[in-house]
């Protein structure tokens, strides 16, 4: 029983910590999304071999398919780390799963707060949709750039490096 209350306790903090939405226009749900669930590829450990250069660090999204990124309020953000994708999507904070195994990589769940920025939220939506349709990406270390790629190798996303606790080699 104290378990239940103890995660019940948890679950609440974080759907309260989600909710956070800075100076767009807002209009309040009461509702967590979450889009899609992806099957990653079988292998025995799925963090065991992500590439360092990707991992604890803060990517800024560029590019969104063809299109380049809408300003928000502030940028947009992904960080990835031990299986755990965390960041702003420009008007809800968001975090999810992945799973890497070669050269495939896959998001898993992306969960995010349920607040509608109405300028922001469109480019929002379709981020995560090309999120959740993640199977490749390709690092360019010179330029410090990150793309995920759809199962036909088509760039959805591209991500620019803003942080760097470790130097790109």
């Amino acid at each position: 029983m104290r378990e239940v209350s103890r995660m019940r306790v948890l679950i609440a903090m974080i759907v309260l910590s989600l909710t956070a939405c800075s100076t767009a226009t807002v209009t309040k749900k009461t509702t967590v999304r979450t889009f899609g669930v992806q099957a990653p590829t079988a292998t025995s450990n799925a963090y065991a071999d992500i590439p360092v250069v990707l991992e604890d660090r803060d990517w800024r999204l560029v590019q969104l398919g063809s299109e380049s990124v809408m300003k928000a309020d502030k940028d947009i953000t992904l960080r990835l780390s031990q299986g755990r994708a965390v960041g702003y999507g420009g008007c809800n904070q968001y975090n999810g799963s992945y799973k890497y195994d070669g050269n495939r990589f896959v998001f898993a769940r992306i969960v995010a707060s349920a607040l509608t920025c109405v300028v922001t939220s469109p480019q929002e939506q379709q981020m995560f949709k090309s999120l959740q349709q993640t199977r490749y990406w390709q690092l360019d270390r010179q330029k410090q750039t990150l793309r995920f790629l759809d199962k036909k190798q088509q760039v959805l996303l591209e991500y620019q490096m803003v942080s760097n606790k470790v130097p790109v080699k």
